[in-house]
C-alpha cells in the first residue's frame, strides 16, 4: 500500500531527526551532523503530507471501485481527479481532497472534519502547509508589499518540534477520518504512534 510505505518513510525520517537532535543540543555537531538533521526534519515533514495524500487517494479510489455504478459523473470526476467535459486530468489540491473526498464517500453535504473542528487538520492546512510549501516550492522571492521573506523563513526555520506536530497531526487526522468513514475506511492496523522514547518503535515498520 502506498500510504503504508510513505508512513514508514515518515517514521524513518522522524526517528533520524530525533536521534540527530542530540548533537545540536550538545553544541558540538559537525557540519555533516547538522546537515543530516536538517534533511531529516524536512524529510519527515514532506513524508507526512505524502502519507496523508496517499491515504486520501486510497479511500477515494476504493469508493469509486466499489460504487462506480451509483456515482454521479461529478462525483466520479472528483474521486478520479478527472474532467469529463474536457477529457483530461484535473488535479485536486490537498485542501480540496480533505473537503470533497469525505463528502462524496459518505454522501453528505458538509465534510465532517474541517480546520474549525479538527486541530490536526488545522495544523496540516495551516502553518504546517506553509512549511511544507516553502520546501516543495523553494524560492528566494519576497512579498513586494511587506518586503518579508516568509517562505525562506519557514524553510530555513523548520525544526524538530514543528516536524513532531506535523507528523502527529498526520497520524491523528488519518485515524479520525478513517473512524468517521466506518465501512468506507480502510485497515489501519499498521498505523503505530510514537512510543515512550518519542520515536517510532520497531512495530511501525512492516
Amino acid at each position: 500500500m502506498p500510504e503504508a510505505m510513505l508512513y514508514e518513510d515518515m517514521c524513518v525520517s522522524f526517528n533520524l531527526a530525533a536521534q540527530s537532535e542530540k548533537y545540536l543540543s550538545q553544541g558540538d555537531a559537525s557540519k555533516i551532523e547538522m546537515k543530516t538533521h536538517g534533511r531529516a526534519v524536512r524529510g519527515a515533514i514532506l513524508a507526512a503530507y505524502y502519507f496523508v495524500e496517499a491515504y486520501l487517494n486510497a479511500v477515494a479510489f476504493d469508493c469509486w471501485w466499489r460504487e462506480q455504478a451509483t456515482l454521479s459523473e461529478a462525483d466520479t470526476d472528483v474521486l478520479l481527479e478527472w474532467d469529463s467535459k474536457k477529457q483530461r486530468q484535473r488535479w485536486l489540491s490537498l485542501e480540496e481532497k480533505t473537503n470533497r473526498y469525505p463528502r462524496v464517500i459518505l454522501r453528505v453535504q458538509h465534510c465532517p472534519l474541517a480546520p474549525s473542528n479538527c486541530a490536526e487538520l488545522q495544523c496540516l492546512l495551516g502553518t504546517g502547509k506553509k512549511i511544507r510549501d516553502s520546501i516543495v516550492h523553494a524560492s528566494p522571492k519576497i512579498d513586494r508589499g511587506s518586503m518579508s521573506t516568509e517562505k525562506l523563513t519557514y524553510m530555513f526555520g523548520a525544526h524538530l518540534a514543528q516536524a513532531t506536530t506535523i507528523v502527529d497531526s498526520a497520524i491523528g487526522y488519518v485515524r479520525r477520518l478513517n473512524d468517521l468513514l466506518g465501512k468506507h475506511g480502510t485497515d489501519l492496523s499498521w498505523l503505530v504512534d510514537r512510543n515512550g522514547s518519542e520515536q517510532f518503535p520497531e512495530a511501525a515498520f512492516q
